[in-house]
């Protein structure tokens, strides 16, 4: 009997467009204006720590995909590296946790905007947003990619009308008053 095993079906357009649209999403739509609403004039900088703190995450990351390319990469290697499946296994599984967190708190920012087109109650509307994509995953993994990607082309249409919109209205420069940062970082401690 022949072994058989997943297909390999996913391109490098779906996988790039996902990529995309999940850091348009959840970085620009959901998490700029909460982060505008704490830092104020500081959100530029608020961002440039961000990236900073997050680089060496990125950099390991790169280093563990070219050295164990394939899926679940962080469980195969702390398996690898410990000779422990069970320590692989409950790694994996706080993956998994991590993704369902960051997915529900992306599925409340988009909840955010439709409030404003319908009304509806916001736990029926994240129950029935949260189950519509629920079921699309389970449909099929391509299918959750080109949803996705549908889904990352309209981002980057309104990301469009945006600065569009941005380009018209006469700018400012950025310049945060350096004399307010210490008042501002003793008012947050």
């Amino acid at each position: 009997m022949e072994a058989t095993g997943l297909k390999r079906r996913l391109g490098l357009g779906l996988l790039t467009l996902y990529g995309i649209g999940v850091m348009i999403g959840a970085g620009i739509y959901v998490l700029i204006g909460s982060v505008a609403g704490e830092a104020g004039s500081y959100t530029p900088l608020a961002f440039i720590l961000a990236g900073v703190i997050a680089a060496p995450t990125a950099v390991s990351y790169a280093e563990l995909t070219s050295r164990l390319p394939q899926s679940a990469g962080e469980a195969a290697y702390i398996a690898k590296a410990t000779g422990s499946d069970a320590l692989g296994a409950i790694l994996g599984f706080g993956v998994a946790m991590i993704g369902v967190i960051s997915a529900g708190a992306v599925l409340q920012g988009g909840v955010g905007y439709l409030l404003a087109l319908i009304d509806v109650p916001r736990p029926l509307l994240i129950v029935a947003g949260g189950a519509l994509l629920a079921a699309i995953a389970i449909w099929g993994a391509v299918e959750s990619l080109m949803f996705a990607a549908i889904l990352t082309i309209v981002e980057v249409a309104g990301l469009i009308i945006v600065f569009g919109a941005g380009v018209s209205v006469e700018a400012t420069a950025f310049a945060p008053p350096l004399g307010d940062l210490a008042p501002a970082l003793a008012a947050g401690a």
